[in-house]
């Protein structure tokens, strides 16, 4: 057998200008080379896409990439090509022609690396095409998508599996960036890797600063303050909900600070402009709900801000991998309240999902609270969520820097690890909390639990006081909940060092709520309500104000009314429609001569500049 090694050196040393691999990416090259299949997961900015893209160019015909977005695909394609690889995607932003060109290319041998929506994968009239095309390796990236467990499903990906059997003898490769243990083995079994290897690296990201807190009247203040921070960089700002999105956009821009809100309601035309706006601009801010993110590869976004609390864990952990991708000092704050909690809960039960389904959901969402409100290692919960323990004390974190206190609690804990360690029974949550409280039910009867280890232990104890007890010691690292096992709780090797007094286990300060009459409103809705008053106090002082007309030359006015009669008449509207005269009044005593000047304007926004201010515009220029 030849040396494989030297080729997939000399490609990485000679086209992608690159002197040495990094984690196992060796590894997981030369197994794919060889012809076997994998599974790979690496955190965002760990290099997953040489781990497909060197095979594909050593390996003889074209490797397939299957991606979900087309911005993904697209930059992807730069990339390659700007390094010389023959690399394409093939979506419907290409015309006829273009698709004939590209499939003759294909049918040549010509392309090294194609990409394609899995839509397209799916489609007949593209496995036909192929069925004569050398197919070099098989990629399926973002492959947690696959997963109805996961938090990006996508429909279409479940289709994938259906052709997979057209390639018997073609290695394919599943990566992703996150995916729990439910996540793997859904991956694994729709994708059919399960005769593959899984190669997962580390996911502790070490140069992002955790720090969470609960939402206060100090939270926008926050926020501004951490943007100054990075005043040359980008940052993200995710929201529960469009509306939020909107709020936090307008209140930024207010502040001068260039911001665009994105979320699925926008048309498809106006999600890309948000996209190029924030890559080309380098210190850019997006407030967008989830629907944002993915395949969006920027390096110098330094902050990842969730103002609303994330829906679960492996949310979170994505969402927050968007910071730092280029290694350098970034920061991921949350700001959350409880009532998040109920929002996320009341989406859960009108989704009309299965009950396991929903179970599941819930538990992911008291877990995301907790984790919120923890008292240990940000990186201990974050990291256990993908199995992988981390022994805590990160110093990048706002619990290791000392500004999250706890009480000691072990006693209580070692109580319940004892219960689970001894008793001959395998308890879920709700289950151990009945035990925990004495409940003499069947299960009790059957399984003699009265004369065992701690039973009634929280007898004066009510439910709602037990659950967060047990799920701090699962999000510390002690316990982990099963859901491959039906949430069977089991105790991790952790727990074993507390029950023998080498450990402490902390549950959070409870925090002292003030009883008031009136309904708490968010820190949003106060600083949207201060915009507004600042926006209405400046309008009005524009009207007070006298405004002269160009009083050196009114032929200045007079053209721009001719401008307007032009443009009205064109359009079969009435002229006011354009712009008001106290607009052109103001046009000609300012004479703007850019974007920002013309929207300072009276009368000019955002919405009638796209349609009328550049026109008008490039007139002055012209007077």
């Amino acid at each position: 057998m030849p040396d494989i090694l030297d080729p997939a050196q000399s490609i990485l040393q000679g086209v992608f200008k690159l002197n040495k691999f990094r984690s196992f990416q060796e590894r997981v090259i030369n197994h794919l080379i060889d012809g076997e299949n994998a599974l790979i997961l690496l955190p965002t900015g760990g290099g997953k896409s040489l781990c497909y893209q060197i095979p594909s160019l050593v390996r003889e015909g074209t490797g397939i990439v299957i991606s979900p977005l087309i911005s993904l695909m697209q930059d992807q394609v730069d990339s390659l090509r700007s390094l010389g690889v023959n690399a394409a995607a093939l979506n419907s932003t290409l015309t006829l022609k273009k698709v004939r060109e590209l499939e003759e290319e294909l049918l040549a041998g010509e392309v090294d690396i194609l990409y394609v929506s899995p839509e397209r994968f799916c489609k007949p009239s593209f496995q036909e095409l192929i069925n004569d095309v050398q197919v070099s390796l098989l990629a399926i990236d973002e492959a947690h998508c696959v997963s109805k467990w996961g938090h990006d499903f996508r429909p279409e990906y479940k289709k994938i599996h259906r052709y997979l059997k057209n390639f018997p003898q073609v290695p394919r490769v599943a990566l992703t960036a996150s995916a729990d243990q439910l996540t793997r083995r859904e991956i694994v079994n729709e994708l059919k890797i399960s005769n593959g290897k899984v190669f997962m690296g580390s996911f502790n990201r070490d140069n992002i600063y955790y720090q969470v807190e609960e939402k206060s009247d100090q939270s926008i203040k926050k926020i501004l303050n951490l943007i100054n921070k990075y005043p040359n960089d980008s940052g993200i700002i995710y929201c529960i909900s469009r509306k939020n999105t909107e709020a936090m956009a307008e209140l930024l821009e207010s502040e001068g600070i260039k911001a665009k809100a994105y979320h699925a309601g926008l048309t498809t035309r106006e999600r890309r402009q948000v996209q190029e706006f924030f890559l080309s601009e380098d210190d850019s801010i997006i407030v967008a709900t989830i629907a944002f993110g993915m395949g969006i590869d920027k390096s110098n976004v330094r902050y990842v801000i969730h103002f609303d609390l994330p829906r679960n864990l492996e949310s979170y952990y994505q969402e927050t991998g968007r910071a730092g991708r280029d290694g350098l000092p970034s920061e991921a704050h949350m700001f959350y309240s409880r009532r998040e909690v109920a929002i996320f809960k009341s989406f859960i039960k009108k989704s009309r999902l299965s009950h396991d389904r929903e179970l599941l959901e819930s538990e992911s969402v008291e877990q995301m609270l907790t984790y919120a409100q923890g008292v240990c290692c940000r990186r201990t919960p974050l990291l256990n969520a993908f199995d992988e323990d981390f022994p805590g004390n990160c110093f990048l974190c706002d619990v290791c820097n000392n500004s999250v206190g706890g009480i000691e609690s072990s006693k209580d804990a070692i109580a319940i690890l004892t219960i689970i360690h001894q008793v001959n029974y395998q308890f879920d949550l709700y289950e151990l909390t009945d035990y925990l409280q004495g409940v003499i039910g069947l299960k009790a009867r059957e399984y003699g639990f009265f004369n065992q280890v701690n039973f009634g232990y929280f007898s004066h104890k009510k439910e709602k006081d037990i659950y967060p007890i047990i799920r701090h010691l699962i999000s510390q690292g002690f316990l982990k909940l099963d859901f491959e096992r039906e949430g069977i709780l089991s105790i991790r090797p952790k727990a074993i060092d507390l029950i023998q007094g080498l450990l402490s286990f902390y549950l959070p300060i409870p925090t002292k709520t003030k009883s008031s009459s009136k309904k708490k409103q968010s820190p949003l809705k106060k600083a949207k309500r201060k915009v507004s008053r600042k926006k209405a106090a400046a309008k009005s002082a524009r009207k007070k104000t006298t405004r002269p007309i160009y009083s050196n030359d009114p032929a200045v006015l007079k053209a721009l009314k001719e401008k307007r009669r032009e443009i009205s008449k064109k359009r079969r509207i009435p002229a006011f429609k354009v712009f008001k005269d106290q607009t052109l009044e103001e046009m000609a005593s300012t004479m703007p001569t850019t974007k920002e000047e013309m929207l300072d304007v009276y009368g000019v926004g955002e919405k009638n500049y796209k349609k009328y201010g550049k026109i008008f515009l490039d007139f002055i220029e012209t007077l």
